[in-house]
């Protein structure tokens, strides 16, 4: 039935193309169909079958405008600051469509510019760029094909030969995050032309009334798009989008942390933080300025950076994170892979630099959320791989999208500047638990703290190796859970050596153990166990219950031996 089908289509075609010929010697073919083709029923009844029946079943969407809300919308990325997932889809096109066009004009600085009007008493936002832009086939083909990414498309080699080979990396990469758009708009345009073509051959693709799969295309000159822009999408903005004024909310995420209400420039700026193009913001009460300069680490500065993606202007309840940032910005390093910028970073040597916002996640260079990061290793910005078309990522150091001798050689680095600082013993211990966070050996600097004979102190996991073989060394564990306990009141235990929780959370703080050796060897307790064998002694772990509690509940002791090897 399929082979018949086909037949059947290609007479079909080949007999219109002969018709509109209308020459002589080319007459039309004498068949002009295939019989059956149309019913798999009639097909039946050419070829019969018995003991089985065959039916037309295909893979199909009976709805899809449906699928598109669900999977282009709340259903994906949640009911949470919506803007920002639109705002983020946005610019990744925009950037995407501006790089690209530098493998094909070198020399081409191209500039997001992002508008907000207010037309008829209706809000407008405007994301405009100069890149590549996109043709009639692109905006009818994988603009609207839900799924199907332009760059992965088969389109990208006959639009633009040549850019599928070269070295051009889209951020964008599942094709469905332009639907996000309709989150936050009941109507949206878009306007476009290839950057080689002029103002009569713009494409303008019009969704009236929210999502439709019937949008209206119009082709020609289109008012307030110039020669000089590629793409142009506006979108009207539903109400409650903002928090008066140009406000957007950020939720930190940590209790007692107020959110804070930076203006959308502010907010654009910080997902923007690692975008390798220029981003302007206008509106009318902001005259244009470029909010996002396209060179994280020298413009904006590692200073301006931190500054940028924490708001420090709007924690007025931190008063201490424009010391931290101050003190601290300076060491911040590149992190490059094959001329691409993959991060600009620093190792933390604060427990609490997540509540402060000092780090985020970037996908690309966008962020991958504003609100409530949840880890404080590091500070600045690190690229991750996406796990999903939600473009979450996870919380592992396989995540990052950098080879492992790379980050290696940034926390090389880091190290020595923690030293040339000479930073003090707790900045220390606290940033060689972070390191722990990206797979790499924290020893060159790691401080441990231990409280002895009811004093704390800070040592190196040599000198608490030295300490092991006169008295045992405890850890306290969570009794159910292989894991350091945390939220506690205990500073001692009599004829042991305690070694102290400085973080809350972390694979550093993980006490797991495969076969009596700990399963993560750049853990505390992995740290441990490594520096008592090299000192040609048998570490062995036992574990004991306790009369103690958290507020997590029951505590057993972990407790390490220094055994003559």
């Amino acid at each position: 039935y399929d082979g018949v089908s086909i037949i059947h289509t290609e007479i079909r075609a080949s007999n219109a193309l002969l018709q509109t010929r209308n020459r002589s010697n080319t007459p039309e073919f004498g068949i002009k169909r295939v019989k059956a083709a149309n019913s798999i029923e009639e097909m039946i009844k050419q070829f019969p079958v018995e003991e089985w029946r065959p039916c037309n079943a295909e893979l199909h969407v009976s709805n899809i405008e449906s699928l598109v809300r669900d999977l282009g919308g709340e259903k994906l990325y949640g009911d949470n600051n919506k803007a920002e997932v639109v705002f983020r889809e946005l610019l990744q096109n925009a950037r995407d469509s501006i790089v690209s066009r530098q493998f094909f004009e070198d020399g081409f600085n191209g500039e997001i510019n992002v508008q907000f009007k207010k037309i008829d008493g209706e809000s407008w936002l405007y994301i405009e760029d100069n890149g590549i832009g996109m043709s009639y086939e692109v905006m009818k083909g994988p603009l609207l094909d839900f799924g199907s990414s332009f760059w992965k498309s088969a389109l990208i080699q006959a639009e633009f030969p040549g850019l599928r080979s070269s070295k051009f990396r889209s951020i964008g990469r599942f094709g469905i995050g332009f639907y996000s758009v309709f989150m936050i708009a009941d109507c949206v345009e878009v306007v476009s032309k290839r950057y080689d073509k002029g103002l009569d051959d713009t494409n303008h693709l019009i969704f009236k009334n929210g999502l439709s799969l019937r949008p209206i295309f119009r082709r020609g000159r289109v008012a307030g798009f110039s020669s000089n822009s590629a793409t142009q999408v506006r979108i009207r903005l539903k109400q409650d989008i903002f928090q008066g004024g140009l406000k957007l909310k950020v939720m930190p995420g940590y209790m007692g942390v107020p959110e804070i209400f930076p203006v959308l420039p502010d907010f654009l700026a910080a997902l923007a933080v690692g975008l390798d193009v220029k981003v302007s913001f206008s509106s009318p009460e902001f005259a244009k300025r470029i909010i996002h300069a396209g060179k994280p680490g020298i413009d904006p500065s590692s200073d301006a950076l931190l500054q940028q993606i924490s708001f420090s202007q709007y924690q007025n309840h931190n008063p201490a994170i424009n010391d931290y940032i101050k003190k601290n910005s300076h060491r911040l390093r590149p992190i490059e892979l094959e001329g691409r910028l993959v991060g600009v970073a620093a190792i933390s040597t604060i427990t609490h630099s997540g509540q402060y916002l000092l780090g985020v996640k970037t996908i690309g260079g966008l962020s991958t959320t504003i609100d409530g990061r949840h880890y404080s290793h590091f500070i600045g910005y690190l690229d991750y791989k996406p796990e999903s078309a939600k473009r979450d990522v996870v919380a592992d150091a396989k995540a990052i999208d950098a080879p492992l001798e790379l980050i290696i050689s940034w926390a090389t680095e880091q190290y020595n500047i923690l030293l040339s600082d000479n930073v003090s013993d707790e900045e220390l211990c606290i940033a060689g638990l972070n390191a722990c966070e990206f797979d790499i050996d924290p020893m060159p600097i790691a401080r441990v703290s231990i409280i002895e004979d009811g004093q704390q102190k800070f040592v190196t996991y040599d000198e608490l190796a030295s300490i092991a073989e006169r008295l045992p060394v405890v850890i306290l564990k969570m009794a159910y859970v292989d894991y350091v306990a945390t939220h506690h009141s205990i500073r001692h235990i009599d004829r042991m050596v305690l070694i102290d929780s400085v973080l809350t959370k972390g694979k550093s703080m993980s006490l797991e153990m495969n076969e009596g050796v700990p399963r993560y060897p750049n853990s505390i307790i992995g740290c441990l166990h490594r520096a008592v064998i090299a000192k040609s002694r048998c570490p062995k772990w036992s574990i004991t219950p306790s009369a103690y509690h958290s507020h997590l509940g029951p505590i057993e002791l972990l407790t390490l031996s220094s055994n003559p090897d």
